[in-house]
Order: C-alpha cells, then sequence, then structure tokens
C-alpha cells in the first residue's frame, strides 16, 4: 500500500495543480478536461494520504513523510510558476527584434495600418509545401502580421490540399495571397520577395478594411497623354504602382453639362494640350469644393517655342496657383556631369508636407518643368498652399526656350532666381465645415499641379526618387496617409524569415557541438576530481 501511495501521491498532486491553475487562469477553455484534472488528482490523492497515514506515527516515517511533502510542495509551487509564466507570456507577449536589418520586424507604416483595425479579417496563403524554404517564410511573415493585431486569422495552406478552401475563395493558381473582410475581397500574386510581399499584403487589409473602394480617373479629351500609351511615353509603369496599391483605374472624359462622379477618389491630367472649357473648369471646381481631389501634370515641350499658359491656368488660378512663362534651366557642374542637358532639372529641396518630407535627401528627376507659383485668393482667403518640390539652387527660369535649349546661361535670368529657386510640385487646399444642422467631421479638397509630366512615364518613374514621390502624392491626394513614409522611416531590405536546409544544418551541427562541449567539459572535471 505504501509503494502505492509513493506513486499516487505526487501524480495527484500535479494533477491537482494543473487542474486548480487550468480553472484559475482559463476557466473557458475545455472546462471538462480541466474539471477531469481535478477529480482525478483527488482521487489520487486519498489512497496516498490514506497509504501514509501509519508512517505519520513513525518519528523517523513521520520525518520522511514531510520531507517528501516538502519536496512535492516545491514541486507544485514550481509547476504553478511555469503555468502563471506561460498565461502571462500568451496574454502579454513581448517580441523584439535584435537583427540589424530588422529581418523579424514589420514597416511601421504596416504596424499603423494594423492598430487601426476593428473588424476581424482573414489572411489566406496558397503557396506549395515542396517549395519549404518559402512557405516557412511566407508563415512567419504572416504570423507576425497576426501577433500585432490578433483580430487577423492567417491560414498559409497548400492548395492540393485544401480545394474546398480554394472553392470558396475562388481564385484559381498556388502563391496566392487571398485577404477578406466580410464580403470585400482582394489578393495578390506573390512578387518573389519578403519586402514587396509586405507592401502588397498591407495594401490589400487596408483595402478590404476602408469604407469603400479608390477610384482613380484618367482624365482625356482635350489632349492628355493617355496612360495606354506604348513605349517610354506611357504610364504603365505608375499604372500598375496604382494597381498594386489597389486603386480601380478608370478613364473619363467629361465633356459638356457633364458631373464628376461620386465615387472619384482622384482626377489626373496627364499634360492636357487644348485649354480646359468655361463650363468643364466650373464642373471641376465644384467638385474640388465638395471635397474633390486633382493631380495636374503640367509638362513644356523643349522643342518648343514660347511657352503659353498651362490648359488648367484658369482652375489653377482659382486655387491661387499659376505658371510663370517660362523653361526651368539647371545648369550647375556637378548636376551636367550625370545629366548634360540643361532642361533635365533635380528637385531637391523638399518642405515639410506629409507627402515629402520622407523624401528629404534624395532627388526627383524632371525633364522639361514649368515653374509654379502661389498667391493668396482674395475671393477665398481660406485656401492655403504648401511647396512640394524646388529646384536646387542655381536653377532658375529662363524665357527664352531656344536659348535654353542651345545651353547659353542667362545671368539676369540667374539672379532673379537666386534666393528662391523654382517651385517644381505646389500643392492647394482648403477645409470645408459641414452646413449647419448637417452632421460630419467637413471634407477638406486636395489639388496638385506638378511642372512636369515627364516624371511620371516609363522612361522617368523609376528614376531617382520619383517612384516614392509619385506614390506618397497619391496616397495623400487620395486621403491614404497612414501608407505614408514619416520622415527617418526608412525601407530596410528584409531577409529571409525562415531557416532553409543549409542553415537548418548548421543550426544542428551548433547544438550538437555545444552539448559535447558541455559533456566534456563535465567530464574533464570529474575526472580531476576524481583522481586526486
Amino acid at each position: 500500500m505504501r509503494r502505492l501511495a509513493t506513486v499516487l501521491g505526487p501524480v495527484g498532486l500535479v494533477l491537482l495543480t494543473v487542474g486548480a491553475g487550468w480553472a484559475v487562469l482559463a476557466p473557458r477553455v475545455l472546462p471538462t478536461a480541466y474539471r477531469g484534472l481535478i477529480v482525478a488528482g483527488l482521487v489520487a490523492l486519498v489512497p496516498s494520504a490514506w497509504g501514509w497515514r501509519a508512517a505519520l506515527r513513525d518519528p523517523v516515517g513521520g520525518k520522511r513523510v514531510r520531507f517528501g511533502a516538502n519536496a512535492l510542495a516545491a514541486v507544485s509551487v514550481a509547476t504553478a510558476a511555469v503555468l502563471l509564466v506561460n498565461f502571462f507570456s500568451v496574454r502579454f507577449h513581448q517580441r523584439w527584434d535584435l537583427t540589424r536589418t530588422k529581418s523579424f520586424s514589420l514597416h511601421p507604416v504596416t504596424i499603423r495600418i494594423l492598430e487601426g483595425i476593428d473588424r476581424d479579417v482573414d489572411v489566406v496563403g496558397l503557396y506549395p509545401e515542396r517549395r519549404q524554404t518559402e512557405f516557412r517564410a511566407i508563415r512567419e511573415l504572416y504570423r507576425i502580421y497576426s501577433y500585432h493585431q490578433p483580430r487577423i486569422q492567417v491560414t498559409v495552406v497548400d492548395p492540393q490540399k485544401r480545394p474546398d478552401l480554394v472553392q470558396e475563395l475562388g481564385v484559381r493558381g498556388t502563391r496566392i495571397t487571398v485577404v477578406r473582410c466580410g464580403d470585400r475581397l482582394a489578393y495578390f500574386q506573390d512578387p518573389g520577395n519578403a519586402v514587396d510581399r509586405e507592401r502588397r499584403l498591407t495594401a490589400a487589409i487596408r483595402e478590404v478594411t476602408r469604407g469603400e473602394p479608390k477610384v482613380v480617373y484618367w482624365m482625356y479629351g482635350h489632349g492628355e497623354r493617355r496612360r495606354d500609351a506604348e513605349g517610354e511615353e506611357g504610364f504603365q509603369q505608375f499604372q500598375r504602382s496604382l494597381e498594386e496599391d489597389f486603386y480601380e483605374v478608370r478613364d473619363l472624359s467629361l465633356g459638356p453639362g457633364a458631373r464628376v462622379p461620386d465615387d472619384a477618389s482622384l482626377l489626373i491630367f496627364a499634360d492636357p494640350a487644348d485649354p480646359i472649357p468655361e463650363e468643364e473648369v466650373a464642373a471641376l471646381d465644384a467638385y474640388l469644393r465638395r471635397g474633390g481631389r486633382i493631380l495636374a501634370l503640367a509638362d513644356i515641350e523643349p522643342g518648343g517655342g514660347a511657352t503659353a499658359p498651362p490648359p488648367l491656368a484658369e482652375l489653377m488660378r482659382r486655387w491661387g496657383m499659376r505658371s510663370p512663362p517660362g523653361i526651368v534651366v539647371d545648369p550647375r557642374p556637378e548636376k551636367s556631369s550625370r545629366y548634360p542637358e540643361p532642361w533635365v532639372v533635380l528637385g531637391e529641396d523638399f518642405g515639410g508636407a506629409e507627402p515629402v518630407a520622407p523624401l528629404r535627401g534624395k532627388e526627383t528627376l524632371f525633364r522639361g518643368a514649368r515653374a509654379l507659383e502661389f498667391f493668396t485668393v482674395m475671393e477665398d482667403q481660406q485656401i492655403f498652399h504648401m511647396p512640394l518640390v524646388r529646384a536646387g539652387v542655381g536653377a532658375y527660369v529662363e524665357e527664352d526656350v531656344q536659348r535654353a535649349m542651345r545651353g547659353e546661361p542667362d545671368p539676369e535670368a540667374q539672379a532673379e532666381w537666386r534666393d528662391t529657386p523654382p517651385i517644381l510640385a505646389l500643392a492647394a487646399y482648403r477645409r470645408f465645415e459641414p452646413r449647419p444642422g448637417q452632421a460630419g467631421a467637413g471634407w477638406e479638397a486636395r489639388f496638385a499641379v506638378v511642372g512636369d509630366a515627364d516624371f511620371l512615364d516609363n522612361a522617368d518613374y523609376p528614376a531617382r526618387a520619383n517612384t516614392d514621390f509619385a506614390e506618397n502624392l497619391v496616397r495623400w491626394l487620395t486621403g491614404e496617409e497612414l501608407l505614408i513614409r514619416k520622415e527617418g522611416e526608412r525601407r530596410l531590405a528584409k531577409q529571409a524569415l525562415a531557416i532553409g536546409p543549409p542553415r537548418q544544418q548548421a543550426v544542428w551541427l551548433g547544438v550538437v557541438l555545444q552539448f559535447l562541449v558541455v559533456f566534456l567539459a563535465g567530464w574533464a572535471i570529474w575526472f580531476v576530481r576524481r583522481s586526486k
């Protein structure tokens, strides 16, 4: 009986401790299980206590029993401590990324997006398990999203093993990520690297959790450059970037009596050649004054003659912006060594405005750019302006375009612009409060003008910081400020988030070597002590 008591006592105490800890820390998780553990522990302790009743009367046996009880109590306390540590680590867990490149961290932009989620989101990655390194890397990356936002449920599976899930999602193929929130769904093909993968997933989460889709209208009907133009003059790369951020791009021609659609998040005028009729200017102005957003690209052809006002000059005037005649020239030797054409201008001075603050220290590239100016609108002094990009010190506006083409500097013009380099991109904005009796927080009109259209075409869009500038500008115009990187938030290149077979071998080798070193050291110490 005493032997049975010796076995049942520790077992019953452990079962009772685990069951009681479970009941206190997680009472809603499988209550039948922890109740069963408590009952089993009590059932085991009763015969154990009965078996040791005689030993308690014996002084020697009682001492052994008390010693064993102390040991069991210590084991129980240690078990309870482990349970508490495990409980608090699950409820209040924290991770630290000590890698130099922050390989296991999300970008601050992503974290800001995740912190604002107030609804359940499902992220499903459909990837073949045969590509084990990629499969593990994607699973680990997506789990970091779930760590930062518990409302995100992550599933990474092989589509061949879950055909039911593939049919439910309605997608085909592999290496696809599907994001779902309620009845809204977004998906993307895997881009092939961790940095772009994070960006695409963040944009997809933002797409399904925002109130309505973002529609960008590409304007035409006034000689604008088409977004589907072939070759270097097309805008396919810029359009692809918009679509990767889940903007829906459509064509739009206003025409007489037309009204800007209510679902328009942004209108883009890509270098119109013909003046905008007064009726359409009024429609565009009305669109802005109900919280609309416009991006106008006002270009100059270097081979042309005298520069005329941009076709959107009247709309710009209503919003306190204009373009002085001439072309921006940048004859500085340090620039000419990289771009010998004088009409190729580098934007170097970025203000503190939200779209451009992260670009400080970078350069944007413009070819044949207009200078822009702003003034106070007397009819509406609530319109404010912010310069986005200025040319470097030494650039100036040359009214004689042919002289600029020949590369002949104009000392008088240089002196006039010496202290105030030309503005290459300018924005106007105005806050409108709701009318009395109307609910809401008001709205804000945003109108940005860039003195060049080439910086967005296929030839120059990837150049310098043009991509970052264009993406940030579009995000600011469409109210997606959360996607804009703040100043000082660098995009760090992520390393692989999973350990491949070669690295696994190295890890196992390190573990075995550590064990051997400890074993040999212990054996040596034992041998030395024994020899003495």
